[in-house]
């Protein structure tokens, strides 16, 4: 019997540590991974790979992540990924609201480091279910 594809997950951050932990958590929930550690890898990665999602970090060390951001919805293999934003920038104590990043006149979710809000997981399945819908 055939195994049903596993959602991919593309983990774009410089924190190895941040990746492999994200990565733990995410495929014990029965996502697939995979992780880059700068901004120009995670372009390339998102093209090569057509994630169901991307968790990208704001602070990369060869560009910020709206730049990576703005470079993924310039393409047209990759403009419908959807993308949450993980960042040290973002307060935990932040209001709800306060936990958007805009990017162009798009707002999207962040979610502050480290990453242990189970509302993360919630926001992914969101995210991929609500692009499917998008694409029937």
């Amino acid at each position: 019997m055939k195994e049903a594809k596993k959602d991919k997950i593309l983990i774009i951050d410089d924190d190895r540590t941040l990746c492999r932990l994200l990565e733990k958590r995410l495929t014990s929930q029965g996502f697939e991974c995979v992780d880059v550690l700068n901004g120009r890898d995670g372009i390339k990665a998102a093209q090569e790979e057509l994630p169901d999602m991307i968790l990208l970090d704001l602070m990369l060390p060869d560009m910020n992540g709206r730049d990576v951001l703005r470079e993924l919805k310039d393409d047209s293999r990759t403009k419908d990924i959807p993308v949450i934003f993980i960042s040290v920038t973002v307060s935990k104590e932040a209001p709800k609201e306060m936990k958007m990043v805009q990017v162009e006149k798009q707002m999207y979710p962040a979610f502050p480091k480290p990453i242990y809000n189970p509302k993360l997981l919630s926001m992914i399945r969101k995210g991929i279910n609500k692009s499917r819908d998008n694409k029937a």
